[in-house]
């Protein structure tokens, strides 16, 4: 129910409310002034300024949202709903929710590009990393993988690290959508 900073110098925390529960993963924009977190329970995503140490405001979004992620611009929240398959995605200007994207099984973790053009989806039941252009809000690719678990996308905004359950990475290409 909070997001706890740590001072990597002299150890000490500091813990910023959610106002929420089940407050389980975190997605920090580029420039590390806002954190939006996943809030499992309450079907919501939290939005905290990491700068002032405050929690902002919420979003409500369908149920089981886990997996998230922010456009470096930190203009949109991406999450997933581990219910219902969809990604809803948030723009941060106006607080509503912009889009929802379907085709996805259990949307678990998602990872924006860099560069902010692309955004990967593993979907964990599917077994499939889709892959959707950020300007049109709509999948454009998914390679087949087994098990996939998380993903990073390197700055090259072309490699993604994949981690899948049987304890290996996937470097995937995402412009040939190939291991």
């Amino acid at each position: 129910n909070n997001v706890v900073l740590v001072n990597l110098t002299t150890g000490a925390l500091e813990a910023i409310p959610t106002n929420a529960r089940a407050s389980h993963m975190i997605a920090v924009t580029a420039d590390a002034a806002r954190g939006f977190t996943a809030n499992v329970i309450d079907h919501s995503v939290s939005e905290i300024d990491l700068v002032g140490k405050r929690f902002v405001r919420s979003f409500t979004v369908p149920a089981q949202p886990e997996g998230i992620a922010v456009t470096p611009d930190g203009k949109e929240v991406w999450v997933g709903s581990n219910q219902t398959g969809a990604v809803t995605i948030i723009s941060t200007g106006s607080g509503q929710v912009s889009h929802t994207i379907t085709g996805a099984l259990f949307p678990y973790r998602l990872g924006s590009s860099p560069d902010g053009r692309l955004m990967a989806v593993v979907d964990g039941r599917g077994n499939k990393l889709h892959i959707a252009d950020v300007a049109s809000h709509r999948f454009t690719g998914a390679i087949e993988l087994t098990s996939p678990r998380a993903v990073v996308i390197q700055s090259d905004n072309r490699t993604a690290y994949v981690t899948l359950a049987a304890g290996l990475l996937a470097v995937v290409d995402l412009q040939e959508l190939r291991v």
